[in-house]
């Protein structure tokens, strides 16, 4: 009777414990999610705004704005020989056409590149709380779970981990100021955290690219930022 108790005592402490757990990759997981969402809905806002200036940049001279603007303050005020005219709309139209384009290219191309990073650590995130969840949903569906510490702890460190890694990727002033003080107050926390991670079975196995975070979040800490 004691043992069959004590078994089932075992059973509803694992149950919470898995719980818990997975419950915390999925707050983890709708937190990075947001922050993510934001991101990219600012850079399509300003790529938007980014092309319409360029259209508008192109409309000027080929709507007849600046052909006007020159008649009526060049022009109208004899600063050139009326014979130049052609060529100077000529030479004045071919410079803001020239100007839109290389503002353009630039500063679109720019947020376009953001945008392209914006996926691509997107993956490494997703493809780490999907390693999470996949390794903690095998560890708990054994007969006998062991070593599943290691999955809290994982989860523990990936908070801050994936917190630095997405405000120092797009440079999130206001999060990086929240976190420059955390991770100064908890650094020997932090690094005893991550020395005790790098040697569990659960992070050896990680891909390459989803170790960024917590590297990242190692060498900060040991630049004492």
């Amino acid at each position: 009777m004691a043992s069959s108790l004590d078994a089932l005592l075992r059973e509803i402490r694992l149950l919470r414990i898995a719980r818990s757990c997975f419950f915390s990759i999925d707050a983890l997981e709708s937190y990075i999610g947001r922050l993510f969402s934001d991101v990219e809905k600012a850079i399509n806002v300003e790529l938007k705004e980014a092309r319409n200036k360029y259209l508008k940049f192109l409309s000027f001279p080929l709507g007849g704005g600046l052909v006007s603007a020159m008649d009526q303050y060049v022009l109208g005020y004899a600063i050139i020989p009326s014979q130049y005219r052609n060529i100077l709309y000529a030479i004045a139209i071919a410079a803001i056409i020239a100007f839109a384009f290389l503002w353009g290219r630039r500063h679109v191309l720019a947020l376009e590149r953001v945008k392209r990073m914006a996926f691509e650590r997107s993956f490494v995130v997703g493809e780490l709380i999907s390693y999470i969840r996949s390794f903690a949903g095998a560890r708990f569906s054994l007969d006998e779970p062991v070593g599943y510490e290691q999955i809290r702890l994982m989860i523990a460190v990936a908070w801050p981990a994936l917190s630095l890694y997405f405000a120092e990727s797009y440079q999130v002033e206001e999060l990086l100021t929240r976190l420059r003080p955390l991770l100064s107050t908890l650094r020997k926390q932090l690094m005893q955290m991550l020395e005790a991670l790098k040697g569990t079975e659960m992070y050896q196995g990680l891909p390459i690219e989803a170790k960024q975070p917590f590297e990242l979040l190692r060498a900060r800490l040991m630049g004492g930022e």
